[in-house]
């Protein structure tokens, strides 16, 4: 299986906003990435390996169960230390996250 991941999903590509804003009579504020930590190619790779991991077992786990519970999805997240959102953006494309039921559901 091969997973795609995105870099601006993970907040390592920078949101541009364009000046136009003040144009319009918006206030214009250029977003603050000084706070962004910074990440070495090494601690990129092992980030992105743990994504795919937590992808993996996450997508094992609703084919084995047929859905899985968002705390469940959560401590697997966990386990590979990778916030939550992470692995969720991935599986997007083909899942619904149901968060009445509190639960992601796969389609294919």
């Amino acid at each position: 299986m091969k997973v795609k991941i995105k870099l601006h999903r993970l907040g390592f590509l920078r949101d541009k906003q364009t000046e136009k804003s003040e144009d319009r009579g918006l206030p214009y504020k250029r977003p603050e990435f000084e706070s962004r930590p910074e990440f070495s190619e090494e601690e990129h790779t092992k980030l992105l390996g743990n994504i795919i991991k937590s992808v993996r077992e996450i997508r094992e786990y609703i084919r084995e169960n047929g859905k899985i519970t968002l705390g469940e999805a959560e401590k697997i997240a966990n386990k590979y230390d990778v916030p939550l959102h992470l692995p969720l953006a991935e599986l997007a494309s083909r899942c619904t996250v149901d968060y009445d039921e509190g639960v992601i559901l796969c389609h294919d």
